[in-house]
């Protein structure tokens, strides 16, 4: 019978112990393969750091742009709920379920825009259904004065900011979804659930909407893969520009047709 060694390998901070024939070629492959393995263990490490140094590096500035926007808007926060809760009657804000990073829940955060929904369903059996699904408001639904405000410019959205402080979101990263929704992406779902989602979406800074499905997850895919400060920072910066020019837009629209 073959004597047999014991090697001893220090491996990503683990001690690896093989323990094999004396036979040079057997020895020879199995070191190959420890090296092999190794390899791979240190570069995976290496890639978890710098995940874990992106992560602190977004976290900080989305704490740190969150809590000076608070700041800064807290006086038309204070304005609108008080203006929401005289339209509806009730508290200002409303939660929605919604899926973060890492697949934990949420309740997401909107100034409600319309009145109860059991009362818009009473007249509108239509409204009432998407309502409780939390889909994008349609010209039918029971809005009030203020809430069709809010959502023309896109300020029912402003206490999202809270989120984000909390960290439950971004504020760069894909559209908030809900756990129903998320089953729906397959395999996909591996990109939405590492970026988490965010107030303003990585797709604006391409100027369009993505056309389909598959142009939305390989934004999407591409964001999560390719995340940096300067990318977050371009998106925010295209994001306002876009918002300049709608509101240009809307003005000589009102302007003109006051004219006439």
């Amino acid at each position: 019978m073959l004597p047999s060694v014991k090697i001893k390998l220090h491996v990503a901070m683990r001690n690896f112990y093989i323990k094999v024939h004396s036979e040079a070629g057997y020895r020879l492959g199995l070191r190959m393969r420890g090296v092999a393995w190794s390899f791979r263990r240190v570069h995976r490490t290496e890639f978890d750091h710098l995940q874990l140094v992106g992560g602190m590096v977004k976290r900080g500035f989305d704490l740190g742009s969150a809590s000076l926007a608070l700041v800064i808007v807290s006086p038309l926060f204070l304005l609108i709920c008080v203006l929401v809760m005289i339209a509806v009657g009730g508290p200002a804000l409303q939660a929605h379920q919604r899926v973060g990073r890492g697949g934990r829940t949420f309740n997401c955060l909107e100034f409600r825009a319309t009145v109860d929904t059991q009362d818009c369903g009473r007249s509108n059996p239509t409204a009432l259904a998407v309502l409780t699904r939390d889909r994008p408001p349609g010209p039918d639904l029971c809005f009030t004065p203020v809430g069709a405000v809010l959502v023309k410019l896109g300020l029912h959205k402003l206490p999202q900011l809270i989120n984000v402080f909390r960290g439950d979101m971004s504020i760069v990263g894909p559209n908030p979804l809900t756990p129903a929704e998320l089953k729906t992406f397959g395999d996909a779902a591996e990109f939405y659930l590492k970026s988490g989602p965010g107030l303003v979406r990585p797709h604006q800074v391409s100027g369009s909407a993505p056309a389909s499905y598959a142009d939305w997850m390989a934004l999407e895919r591409h964001y999560a893969e390719n995340w940096s400060l300067v990318a977050d920072l371009r998106v925010i910066v295209k994001t306002v520009s876009t918002s300049r020019v709608a509101a240009r837009e809307r003005t000589k629209r009102t302007v003109g047709t006051r004219g006439l």
